[in-house]
């Protein structure tokens, strides 16, 4: 549903938001990444029907990578992303996680900024309803 892909990109703004401020601690310890973390989940960005591929980590630094994908490539980085940093768990407080790179890097937000842009998802939304 429409109201999905606008949560998410909430969720996303509300962890740039929380991330900007450095002092309040390491990235896992703020509500709004355990709200992100809980929201990709929840509203399917995460799921079993997707393998694990690491390449999608680096190909969004690329400029211009997350303009240009379709709505189940940005799924598909969300869903590594999000596989990548459970898998590193010990070191994220390190600030070594992959969630607070996509964020120092801006990937996340580009993300957030193609998927609310992305008319794919609303054709997928109209298709299914």
């Amino acid at each position: 549903m429409e109201s999905q892909f606008e949560l998410f990109c909430l969720l996303i703004d509300d962890l740039e938001e929380s991330f900007s401020h450095p002092s309040s601690g390491p990235i896992s310890e703020h509500p709004a990444y355990q709200r992100f973390l809980s929201g990709a989940y929840a509203l399917g960005f995460v799921c079993e029907d997707l393998s694990h591929d690491g390449r999608y980590l680096s190909r969004a630094k690329r400029e211009g990578w997350t303009e240009s994908r379709s709505f189940l490539e940005l799924r598909r980085y969300i869903h590594n992303l999000i596989r990548a940093e459970r898998a590193t768990s010990e070191v994220i407080d390190e600030g070594l996680g992959h969630i607070e790179d996509a964020l120092r890097s801006r990937v996340l937000q580009r993300v957030g900024r193609a998927l609310r842009s992305n008319a794919e998802w609303r054709e997928i939304v109209s298709a299914s309803a």
